[in-house]
């Protein structure tokens, strides 16, 4: 999951006011992989979670930043259709990529 992409649809969980979540109607020992995302946060992903786990997960999100800048032709902006992709890095080697 690239941060900031968003899975489609409703979650299945909303926090409450102290963070609380609960998903239910999971098999107990059922592994599901969860993701946790709110507006101005990097996406965290928890995947292989088994349901019915005695201690509750604790997810920390962390604040997102931005990469911006003007792309241009010479000495003039290229103002439409110029494409651009996110190249992750993990390691120290360049990991997945997603074209926007």
């Amino acid at each position: 999951m690239i941060p900031g992409l968003r899975p489609p649809g409703d979650p299945h969980a909303v926090t409450g006011s102290d963070g609380w979540f609960a998903i239910e109607d999971r098999r107990a020992g059922e592994k599901v992989d969860l993701l946790f995302w709110r507006t101005g946060y990097v996406t965290e992903r928890r995947p292989g979670i088994e349901a019915g786990a005695a201690a509750p997960l604790a997810v920390e999100l962390r604040p997102a930043s931005q990469v911006s800048g003007t792309v241009t032709s010479g000495d003039r902006p290229v103002r439409r259709r110029a494409h651009h992709a996110l190249a992750q890095c993990r390691g120290g080697r360049p990991g997945g990529t997603a074209s926007s």
